[in-house]
């Protein structure tokens, strides 16, 4: 169900309730397995897993190679040949990633990371784009300031022994310029707004101005 812990190194807990059917020898068969329960471990470290190198080469993210993770915990459940686990967060390099999903016994895989780095995780050429972006709007007197935080999901399907990762960075690039283009449109509206407001002050002081000299016109003639 988890040849990932082939990779792992640490010290798990563990408590589950199991039932199966099993076979002559005692063996059980592993389709019939139901179970549930949680793990936990105050440290592991994951290193040489093929998903975790291929995520690391679809993100460009070399910390998700060697995983060093502290105070773990997760639920699981195992029916119907299918492992599944609650959603669970595992923080590691200042990088946040939220796991849900499941694998089956034919070594079918199905989770979704939902990933959150700092944008300086990802060197200069991304966060010169993104600053060199902001910064060319900025310049014709907006005030934009992006997060310094990347959010985006990794699919992780395929087998064990072939997993498929998609990474919606692609997405991500083009929702950076679709927020900058957003952004840059309320600062338009805003700076709109400003100018109304102010001719509007400025024409009720002309006017103002022009009724105190009526006035006093109208004062001097009595």
């Amino acid at each position: 169900f988890a040849p990932i812990a082939e990779n792992a190194k640490g010290k798990f807990s563990a408590g589950f309730n199991l039932s199966a059917d099993i076979n002559k020898d005692l063996t059980p068969k592993l389709e019939t397995v139901n179970s549930s329960g949680s793990i936990s471990t105050k440290s592991i470290s994951v290193i040489g897993s093929q998903t975790m190198a291929k995520i690391a080469s679809e993100t460009k993210l070399a910390a998700f190679k060697q995983l060093n993770l502290k105070n773990i915990a997760l639920k699981f459940e195992i029916k119907d040949g299918k492992l599944s686990t609650d959603p669970f967060t595992l923080k590691f390099n200042d990088i946040k990633t939220t796991v849900s999903g499941y694998s089956k016994l034919d070594q079918t895989l199905n989770y979704l990371l939902k990933v959150e780095v700092p944008r300086k995780a990802f060197g200069n050429v991304a966060n010169d784009f993104v600053n060199n972006l902001t910064g060319k709007v900025n310049q014709q007197g907006a005030n934009i300031n992006l997060s310094e935080i990347i959010k985006f999901d990794v699919n992780v399907t395929g087998s064990f022994t072939n997993p498929i990762i998609k990474a919606g960075l692609k997405d991500k690039a083009k929702n950076v310029v679709e927020d900058v283009k957003e952004t840059v449109k309320d600062e338009i509206n805003k700076k709109k707004d400003e100018v109304i407001t102010t001719v509007k002050e400025e024409a009720s002081k002309a006017i103002a101005e022009a009724k105190k000299r009526a006035d006093a016109i109208i004062a001097e003639a009595k």
